[in-house]
């Protein structure tokens, strides 16, 4: 992508309202975080996927243009005791194609499999190796060919931008699409936080 989309927040700057915007997400997001560390975290999930699934967007996911839309991509690795937070997570990408790599299988992968083509989502089963990382996490495999399953699962064609975060990352597009806006979509690039 060279330079912004007319009309995209990174051609308008972000102003009053964007700034407002992304500080709203923010103290979602902060929440959701906090909510985490309490034994009921599962009810801060439901809180999130309640309001997304209503048809209500939580603040700073405005539904951006379907030619900003296409040129993006999300892939994500996760694990199948933590479906509800991907489920969660999904306002902020709504209207784009999502790979999500995880370790379920049968009737549990049909069902999120299904779930998931309602929002764009596509759910692949790869196996937990276990012993495979120097941090001895089962699921690092998947981590680590997240991007390679989403180029081979989509195409080069299909999109100038993927997005890569754990299931529990989420990306505010006022800065993300600023932080792109000089970079050039086929040039190689790994940015990282």
């Amino acid at each position: 992508m060279t330079g912004s989309p007319p009309g995209s927040p990174a051609s308008r700057g972000v102003g009053p309202t964007g700034r407002r915007s992304l500080m709203h997400a923010t103290l979602i997001c902060l929440g959701i975080a906090a909510l985490a560390w309490l034994p009921r975290q599962q009810h801060s999930i439901w809180f999130v996927h309640l309001r997304t699934e209503a048809g209500v967007a939580a603040p700073g996911t405005a539904q951006l243009p379907p030619e900003v839309l296409r040129s993006f991509v999300t892939v994500t690795p996760t694990a199948s005791h933590r479906h509800e937070l991907v489920k969660a997570m999904r306002a902020w990408r709504r209207g784009l194609w999502t790979l999500v790599l995880t370790n379920a299988t049968g009737v549990a992968l049909a069902r999120e499999q299904a779930e998931g083509l309602r929002h764009n989502e596509h759910w692949l089963h790869v196996a937990d190796i276990q012993h495979f990382s120097v941090t001895n996490k089962s699921g690092d495999f998947r981590a680590a060919l997240a991007p390679l399953l989403a180029r081979e699962h989509f195409g080069d064609a299909c999109f100038k931008w993927m997005i890569y975060g754990d299931d529990d990352v989420a990306f505010f597009w006022p800065g993300l699409l600023r932080m792109l806006a000089s970079l050039r979509s086929n040039d190689p690039y790994f940015l990282s936080a």
